[in-house]
C-alpha cells in the first residue's frame, strides 16, 4: 500500500470536495460482526462517526455494518444509491454531462 499516494489522493479529494461544495460521507450505524460463534457473536463499531467525518460535506449514517456500508449488496442498497447520487451531483456541478448510454450496463 502506497501511503504517500493515499495521502495525495485524500488531499486532492479534500480540495475537490471543497471546490464542488458537496460531499457525502457514509458511516456505519450498526456494529460489525467480528467473530461468529454460533449463538453468540462478537461485534464492534469499526469506524466511529467522529473518525469517519473528514470535516466537510454531509455525514450520512447508514443503518448497516462497516462491511455493508463499504460494499453494498446491490444497486438498490441505500449506500449504493447515496454514492450514485453523489457522483451524479458532482459531475453535474462540474459541468460534465453523462448520458444513460454511458453506463456499463448499456455498453
Amino acid at each position: 500500500l502506497d501511503f504517500n499516494l493515499l495521502l495525495r489522493f485524500f488531499t486532492f479529494f479534500g480540495w475537490l470536495a471543497g471546490w464542488l461544495a458537496w460531499t457525502c460521507v457514509h458511516a456505519e450505524a450498526a456494529p460489525t460482526p467480528l467473530i461468529d460463534l454460533g449463538l453468540t457473536a462478537l461485534s464492534a463499531e469499526v469506524v466511529p462517526a467522529e473518525s469517519a467525518f473528514p470535516g466537510y460535506g454531509d455525514l450520512c449514517m447508514v443503518e448497516k455494518d462497516h462491511i455493508r456500508v463499504c460494499k453494498p449488496n446491490s444497486k438498490h442498497d441505500v449506500a449504493y444509491k447515496k454514492l450514485e447520487e453523489f457522483i451524479e451531483k458532482s459531475l453535474q456541478e462540474a459541468g460534465i454531462k453523462v448520458d444513460a448510454g454511458d453506463t456499463p450496463e448499456n455498453q
